[in-house]
């Protein structure tokens, strides 16, 4: 399913109504193999109703605990989504955006629960963060185990595009950043073993958390 997020609206008088909202440019292609799926720090007001989906739970030691996710997927508009959010009023975003707090070794989670509250404002109805390397198993595993144990009730929420698009994009990021000197065609000349291409396979990615 394609995801959207849409109007996610401010409260009072003054209040502006943004949009935010993530649609493909054009429908996916599918093969056997990736087939898509899918502020004012002193006071908040009380969540809205469409802010109500994000919000769980009550007060308790949990509450500087996200409420929700973005999970992915990399160079699918996470960073634009992460900072559309941190405009809303009601949304406390993480002050990093990628915590990589869920994977362990190449990431932050033997900083430990604490060091991960400490990064969300604690006033805030929904709290989030965005971190695609959480889809992306064929390089860092037990991330949904993980995320269950520490915020069982968080929503997860992936944002998609073409994959191919996605894959060349990605490839270019690589390159520009001096991680990458093959040429496109070998990097993604063995599609089981390629990190471009196994990040696209949306349903492949999306798999240990539909469990």
């Amino acid at each position: 399913a394609w995801l959207a997020l849409n109007q996610f609206k401010k409260t009072g008088p003054d209040a502006q109504k943004p949009h935010v909202r993530y649609t493909p440019a054009s429908s996916a292609p599918t093969s056997s193999r990736c087939a898509p799926v899918g502020i004012d720090e002193t006071a908040r007001p009380a969540p809205t109703r469409r802010l109500a989906s994000l919000v769980t739970g009550p007060p308790s030691a949990l509450r500087m605990l996200p409420t929700f996710l973005v999970i992915g997927a990399m160079k699918a508009g996470t960073t634009s989504l992460y900072y559309y959010l941190a405009e809303h009023p009601e949304i406390g975003m993480s002050r990093r955006k990628e915590t990589d707090f869920f994977m362990y070794g190449h990431g932050n989670w033997a900083r430990g629960r604490d060091w991960y509250r400490r990064q969300f404002p604690a006033d805030a109805p929904a709290r989030g963060e965005c971190s695609p390397n959480y889809t992306k198993r064929h390089l860092f595993g037990g991330v949904p185990e993980r995320i269950e144990a520490v915020c069982p009730s968080a929503k997860l929420i992936y944002l998609v595009r073409d994959p191919i698009e996605r894959t060349i994009s990605h490839y270019q990021t690589s390159r520009q950043a001096a991680r990458e000197d093959r040429s496109f065609a070998a990097a993604v000349a063995d599609a089981d073993e390629s990190n471009y291409v196994l990040t696209s396979c949306y349903h492949t990615q999306l798999q240990p958390y539909l469990h």
